[in-house]
């Protein structure tokens, strides 16, 4: 049963630090609401290397999203943001991609204004397009939703080719124009940290992602929301878990069909996994 939307707009209202985690398909959206989530993020990274294999550079469709968010949102019930990247084409596009994802499920939608189809060179580079071509995706998005209490979360990417000024300016511009929550990609040291949070957070919550700094130099999700982000997210935890455990696992039981070692923890439960055991384990 999906969430409704009022309740992740009331969260970011009450108070900051709500720790998001990624997910990718239904399980991993049952397994993190079973863990104490109160949110999930549907990640587009991790979904394009799910379901595609490939990186994250614009390759999935609306169709394939909007499915994703279907099937998490009918076996969960905390709020969905999802990653809606560059809004799958222009403003036009951008209004139909609300309407498919708000009706599939999603509590949130986050715009980004990286370029779109990005070559894979460019993910570290992150080209960004102009701030007006942005706004008027943003204007669009907004004025496309059903309920107001749908999050339209926008994100900058604009720190990697253009410094913390352009894209802290670029912030206030989606603020201005009514984004309900802003993203300031890239801000790996504490003075850049605060520095956002200090110019954005007293004007909409401000969304901070982990996955940008190594676990050593990462603050505990109390200090980051001290500081005043609203949200704490974890994309990709759940992914990379279940890719480890995958290769792991597989690499095990070829090696027992060789004779050689033992087999794999998870030898047993897939051994019965159309019955009981397994699906109770899971799903429940």
């Amino acid at each position: 049963m999906a969430a409704d939307a009022a309740i992740l707009s009331t969260r970011l209202a009450q108070r900051p630090g709500l720790v998001a985690t990624g997910v990718f398909d239904a399980l991993s959206a049952v397994l993190a609401e079973r863990a104490g989530f109160e949110a999930l993020f549907l990640s587009g990274s991790a979904l394009a290397l799910t379901q595609l294999a490939r990186p994250d550079v614009g390759l999935l469709t609306l169709t394939e999203l909007a499915d994703s968010v279907a099937r998490i949102s009918q076996r969960v019930q905390v709020p969905l943001l999802v990653d809606a990247d560059h809004g799958f084409g222009n403003a036009i596009n951008v209004s139909r991609a609300v309407q498919v994802l708000e009706r599939a499920g999603a509590s949130g939608i986050q715009l980004e204004d990286r370029v779109e189809a990005a070559l894979p060179a460019d993910l570290g580079r992150r080209p960004v397009v102009g701030t007006e071509i942005m706004l008027g995706k943003l204007r669009a998005a907004l004025d496309a939703r059903r309920s107001p209490t749908t999050i339209i979360s926008a994100r900058t990417d604009a720190f990697y080719s253009a410094g913390l000024d352009d894209a802290l300016e670029r912030a206030e511009r989606f603020i201005e124009t009514g984004a309900d929550m802003v993203f300031v990609e890239g801000c790996v040291s504490d003075q850049d940290r605060r520095r956002v949070v200090a110019q954005l957070s007293a004007r909409a919550p401000v969304l901070f992602n982990t996955s940008i700094l190594p676990p050593e130099q990462l603050p505990p999700c109390a200090e980051l929301a001290a500081l005043g982000y609203a949200v704490i997210l974890f994309p990709a935890v759940a992914v990379a878990a279940a890719g480890a455990a995958m290769q792991e696992s597989l690499a095990g039981l070829q090696a027992w069909t060789k004779g050689a070692g033992f087999a794999p923890a998870a030898f047993d439960a897939g051994a019965s996994i159309g019955s009981g055991p397994f699906m109770k384990k899971f799903t429940g």
